[in-house]
């Protein structure tokens, strides 16, 4: 399903400053029509790829993994600017998997271990 979300963007041009355009996603939100047709686009594209996990990227990209990992039955991350986590580090890598380690910016790298149990060098939150 392919879904034109341009008509449900907001665009401001000249904010925060002159020469940038702010996009505003709010009404895809508040339609629920398009949010229910841009989440099925979503899981159309990544359902080919078999993901095991949908990574959010801050703030907006939180808004949409949810719904997609969920449609897709999946788990979902949360992918922060380093420094925007409290620093306590959870007992094991929550992504670990027995084909392997999948990088991520939430385990805080000390507790990210692949399968052969040596410390992630590839985490992006360091």
């Amino acid at each position: 399903m392919s879904f034109n979300a341009d008509p449900f963007i907001s665009k401001t041009p000249g904010f925060p400053k002159e020469g940038i355009t702010f996009y505003d996603i709010s009404p895809i939100l508040e339609d629920a029509a398009a949010l229910r047709q841009s989440m099925a686009a979503l899981t159309d594209l990544a359902r080919p790829m078999q993901p095991d996990i949908i990574a959010g990227v801050d703030a907006r990209g939180f808004l949409f993994a949810l719904p997609l990992a969920m449609s897709m039955e999946c788990g979902m991350v949360m992918v922060r600017k380093a420094g925007k986590l409290p620093a306590a580090r959870p007992a094991g890598c929550p992504l670990r998997r027995s084909s392997g380690h999948r990088r991520h910016a939430g385990c805080g790298g000390a507790a990210c271990w692949p399968v052969r149990r040596r410390p992630c060098r590839g985490c992006l939150c360091h």
